[in-house]
C-alpha cells in the first residue's frame, strides 16, 4: 500500500501532462492471486482513453515521464498505433520494456489483451514487446524515466515478499517459462536473445 501511495504522488508530481486517468485494481496475495496479466486486462476494460500506460505499484515515475512518453509516441507513431518502452534505468537499451505506453489500436493484433492472460507474472512483457517489434510498432523512450523499485536491482537479496517469491521461483514461474517458450516459437521470436539485454544492464 505504501508503494501504491508513492506511485500516486509521483504521477501527480511528475506527469507534466494533464490528460490522464488512473485505474487501479487490487489483486489478492499468494496463493489466491490471479496475476498481473488478468488484473491489467480488467484495468484496460475500464479505461476510457485510447492509450494505456502500464505502471506497477513498485515504480517511481520521474520528471516529465508521461509527457516524454506521449511525445515519443507521436514522433515514432503519428497514428498513435504503437508501443513505447519506458526507461526503467535497469534495462538501459530498450531491449526489455517492463513498463510502457501502448495504443488500444494494437489490441486486435494482440488477441484483445496487452499481456496474454495465460501468464501468471513473468514473460508477458517480453511477449508484448517481441510481437510489437515484429510488426514495426515498438520504440523506446529514453527520456521517459521511471525507477523500478524491484528486488532485481539488488540481486534479490532484499525486498522479496510473497508475490515476488512466487513470481520468480516455483510452479508458477516454471509454467510461465514453458508458456513463453511455446508462444515465442508459435509467433516466430523464439530466437530473440534476451540474455544480451540482461548482460548489458548489469554491466552498464
Amino acid at each position: 500500500p505504501e508503494k501504491l501511495q508513492r506511485l500516486f504522488e509521483t504521477i501527480k508530481k511528475n506527469a507534466n501532462y494533464d490528460n490522464y486517468e488512473i485505474i487501479v485494481k487490487t489483486d489478492e496475495m499468494p496463493p489466491n492471486n490471479i496475476g498481473a496479466p488478468k488484473m491489467l486486462k480488467k484495468c484496460v476494460a475500464e479505461s476510457t482513453g485510447e492509450l494505456v500506460m502500464f505502471l506497477g505499484n513498485d515504480t517511481v515515475p520521474e520528471s516529465n515521464f508521461l509527457q516524454e512518453a506521449v511525445w515519443a509516441k507521436i514522433r515514432n507513431f503519428p497514428e498513435l498505433d504503437g508501443m513505447i518502452g519506458m526507461n526503467d534505468q535497469y534495462w538501459k537499451k530498450g531491449d526489455v520494456a517492463t513498463h510502457w505506453l501502448a495504443s488500444k489500436k494494437l489490441l486486435p493484433y494482440l488477441d484483445g489483451e496487452f499481456f496474454h492472460t495465460g501468464y501468471n507474472h513473468t514473460g508477458c512483457d517480453n511477449e508484448l514487446l517481441a510481437r510489437c517489434e515484429k510488426i514495426g510498432k515498438y520504440a523506446w523512450a529514453e527520456k521517459a524515466k521511471i525507477f523500478h523499485d524491484h528486488p532485481i536491482n539488488n540481486g534479490f537479496t532484499s525486498g522479496v515478499d510473497e508475490l515476488y517469491a512466487q513470481a520468480y521461483a516455483g510452479p508458477r514461474h516454471e509454467a510461465d517459462d514453458k508458456l513463453y517458450k511455446a508462444r515465442a516459437k508459435m509467433f516466430g521470436f523464439d530466437k530473440r536473445n534476451w540474455v544480451n539485454a540482461f548482460q548489458y544492464a548489469n554491466s552498464a
